[in-house]
This record gives C-alpha cells, sequence and structure tokens, in this order.
C-alpha cells in the first residue's frame, strides 16, 4: 500500500505541475495579444536617399568702399552660381554655405565648419594678376579671373565634401581638394575647360613669382624659403604640373600645347592619362554613391561626368 500512495502521490504532484504550466502559458498568450498593436505588420519600407541638405550661396556687402567694383563683379558672375548648383549635386547631410566677403585686408579663401569663404581682397588680388600687362597671350584677361574664381571655389568646396561625406584621404587634403577641383572642372565645363585651365595655370605661374613659363628658368638661380616646402599645399609650381597633368590625361589632343608649353618632363607626360584613370576610379569610388545623378545632369547638361557615377 505504501509503494502505492507514493506512486499516486507522484502522478497527482506531476498533474498539478502540467495544469500550471499551462495555465501561465495561457496567462502570458493573453498578456503578450494584449501588448501587441492590432493593426497587421507591414513590410519594411525600402531605404530612401536622404533629403540633400540646403548649400547656399551668399555676396556679403562689402565693408571697404574699394571693394565695390568686385562685389558687383561677382553678383553678375556664374561661376559662383555654378559652383553651388554643383555642390548641391551632393547628398549632403548638413548644409553648406558659399560665402563672399571682407576681410579686413586678409585676403585670403577657406572652408570652416560648414562655410566656404572668399575674401573680396583675394578676388581683387586675382582680376589685379589677371591685368597685368605681363600677361601672356595664351591666356586673355576673363579666363585668368574665371580660371582663379572657379579653382578656389571648387577648391574649398572640395574641403567641405571631404569632410561631409568622410572621404578617406592617403594623401594631404590640400593635395586632395587641388585634384578633385581640377576634375570637377574638366568634367563639368567640357567646353570651357581649356580656357579655364589656362587661367589657373597662369595663377600658379603668378604665385611662383614669374607671369610665364619663359621665367621658369630666372627661378633656379633663386632661394625658396624653407617654410615653403613646410606647407600644407604644394609648392606653386608643383601644383601647376598637377593641374597640366590632370588636363592632359583628360583629353591629351586638347591640351597638348599646354603640355609643350610648361615644358613638362616627357616621363611624367606619358602618365598623365593613367594619372587621370587614377583619379576618375577614385570619383567614381568615393563620390558616386553620394551624387544625385538627376540633379547633376539638369544642371549640367554638357558635363562629361565618369559614367559608373552616373548610374
Amino acid at each position: 500500500m505504501r509503494g502505492k500512495t507514493q506512486v499516486m502521490g507522484m502522478v497527482e504532484s506531476t498533474s498539478n505541475g502540467r495544469e500550471w504550466r499551462a495555465a501561465f502559458v495561457r496567462a502570458f498568450a493573453l498578456m503578450l495579444a494584449l501588448a501587441l498593436p492590432l493593426t497587421p505588420a507591414r513590410a519594411a519600407e525600402p531605404a530612401r536617399n536622404p533629403v540633400p541638405a540646403e548649400v547656399t550661396l551668399i555676396h556679403e556687402p562689402p565693408t571697404n568702399p574699394a571693394h565695390q567694383a568686385i562685389h558687383a563683379r561677382v553678383l553678375g558672375d556664374p561661376t559662383f552660381e555654378g559652383a553651388r548648383r554643383f555642390f548641391a549635386s551632393f547628398r549632403l547631410k548638413r548644409p553648406l554655405v558659399i560665402r563672399t566677403r571682407s576681410c579686413s585686408g586678409r585676403g585670403g579663401a577657406w572652408y570652416y565648419e560648414g562655410a566656404v569663404t572668399v575674401c573680396y581682397e583675394y578676388l581683387q588680388n586675382a582680376v589685379d594678376n589677371a591685368r597685368s600687362d605681363r600677361r601672356p597671350d595664351w591666356v586673355s584677361e576673363e579666363d585668368a579671373i574665371r580660371g582663379q574664381f572657379a579653382d578656389v571655389l571648387y577648391h574649398e568646396g572640395a574641403h567641405a565634401l571631404i569632410e561631409f561625406l568622410g572621404i578617406p584621404l592617403f594623401s594631404r587634403e590640400e593635395d586632395a581638394a587641388d585634384t578633385m577641383a581640377s576634375f570637377a572642372i574638366l568634367a563639368l565645363f567640357r567646353q570651357d575647360a581649356p580656357a579655364l585651365i589656362n587661367g589657373i595655370v597662369y595663377s600658379y605661374l603668378v604665385d611662383t613669382g614669374v607671369k610665364n613659363f619663359n621665367e621658369l628658368p630666372s627661378l633656379e638661380s633663386r632661394t625658396i624659403a624653407s617654410r615653403q616646402y613646410g606647407g600644407a599645399h604644394s609648392t606653386p609650381l608643383q601644383r601647376l604640373f598637377n593641374v597640366v597633368c590632370l588636363a592632359a590625361g583628360s583629353d591629351p589632343a586638347s591640351y597638348r600645347a599646354l603640355v609643350s608649353r610648361s615644358d613638362m618632363p616627357a616621363w611624367r607626360a606619358n602618365g598623365c592619362e593613367e594619372e587621370y584613370k587614377q583619379v576618375a576610379h577614385a570619383v567614381r569610388t568615393l563620390l558616386a554613391p553620394h551624387l544625385d545623378r538627376d540633379a547633376l545632369q539638369r544642371q549640367f547638361p554638357g558635363a562629361v561626368w565618369p559614367e559608373v557615377a552616373l548610374r
């Protein structure tokens, strides 16, 4: 009898345990049902491209009366609006401001914390250099002005892209900004690019202390300050040849005369097409994912951008 009683006890205990667990499961299921929304679950929506942030162009009134003329020039110059439209073609997560203003005698241009600033002093200096009686005949006054205006806008804007888009770099940022600016000008303004490149090249000649290529040999006898080699930018002459080589690599026939005029070493000239292909690959890889293809095509119908970047 004892053994039977023990067995019955075990059966009764097991039965009670099962009933308790079943009740617990039913209660938990009821609580879960009450906690869930009554609307049916929807499939996850595909990710959408972020709405591009605004790119604003501001021409501040000059504080120096001497800058009234350059301010008027800037207001009517399409180069600035073109730069704004180009950077607005990217899906930027933050607003970007492109601003021209007086800088209290400090001539320069820079990018800092979401704003590109170009000083009227800098722009006036570009105009003065373009009007020099020593300007060579292979670049017009207007092209010298427009070329330097475009170069500074796309160079400083490139710094913004590098920061906003997290572009990785294996070289100095200033060199990368130079390359990105030259590439953009060559791609966006295919018809006017040779004239603009001439203007950029002339501005770098002026920065070296000469006005024409035939004056370059005189530099060999000059002592160049060592601090110039320690700066964030490459030397003006290096920047000049980088522009010439990238241009020649993009279209050898159109820039053959410029390569000859600059007396670029043959071993460098022979590799310019490969240099251009390397930059085009970087553009496709690093910039294309952030580019609004339709916006770029609307704003620059004649642009010759790397094909993959437009897919």
